[in-house]
């Protein structure tokens, strides 16, 4: 089984600088050629927390993953999946040019950026943008290919993680609670046999940790027996 390893600061932090650099590019070309279409963008997963990780020894470096938020529609309007997807695919490509990252790659939900190095056959970093949209009741939608019928359109998202105010609590109480969130959720990622996603690992391992802390019976609870 693969096993992963955490990614130093000064080795992702100019590629996070880079990708920003980018996003702003990509921004500017969708303001001056969309006029009706401008975006945010939100760092998730693992690269919010500075929880990046690689396999030791592997090819496939270390990646982010950014939501690119727009806005919505509002009520009884809906956005044109295609034109979104064509609009931004136009964007990525302007805007990785000159820099090291390849064109765009398209998948069922997200755009990929990767940076390889054809010496050594390896990608050396790679970056996932994700096109979404809230609504005014707290809805996460997300932009979608549907293989199908060749289609674009927007998924609603149900489920919600509300993880930050529990790693609050945790590190408020116990400053090292930090590490043992890092170490639980190496341990999750060197052990995920279902390949699920680092995002949802890492709510597992606060989850893990919140219980261990929280919820568990205390040590210095006795046994006792009783005799009346």
């Amino acid at each position: 089984m693969e096993q992963y390893e955490f990614v130093n600061k000064t080795e992702y932090g100019p590629v996070r600088a880079e990708l920003e650099t980018i996003l702003q590019k990509m921004r500017n070309y969708i303001r001056k050629n969309n006029p009706d279409l401008d975006f945010n963008w939100e760092l998730i997963g693992s690269g919010r927390k500075h929880l990046i990780t690689r396999v030791k020894n592997g090819n496939r470096g270390f990646d982010f993953d950014f939501n690119l938020i727009i806005d919505d529609p509002g009520d009884g309007n809906k956005w044109i999946g295609k034109n979104v997807h064509n609009a931004f695919l136009e964007a990525i490509r302007y805007a990785v040019k000159g820099t090291g990252f390849k064109d765009p790659e398209e998948s069922t939900s997200a755009f990929t950026i990767k940076r390889v190095n054809k010496k050594q056959s390896k990608v050396n970093c790679s970056c996932d943008f994700g096109i979404v949209y809230y609504d005014n009741q707290g809805g996460y939608h997300y932009l979608n290919y549907f293989k199908e019928n060749g289609g674009f359109g927007f998924l609603e998202r149900s489920f919600r993680y509300d993880v930050d105010d529990a790693v609050d609590e945790l590190t408020n109480y116990d400053t090292n609670s930090w590490n043992w969130i890092r170490a639980v959720y190496l341990e999750l990622k060197n052990n995920n046999p279902q390949n699920k996603r680092s995002f949802i690992l890492y709510v597992e391992a606060v989850h893990i940790v919140y219980d261990q802390v929280f919820n568990s019976p205390s040590e210095d609870d006795d046994d006792y027996d009783d005799d009346d």
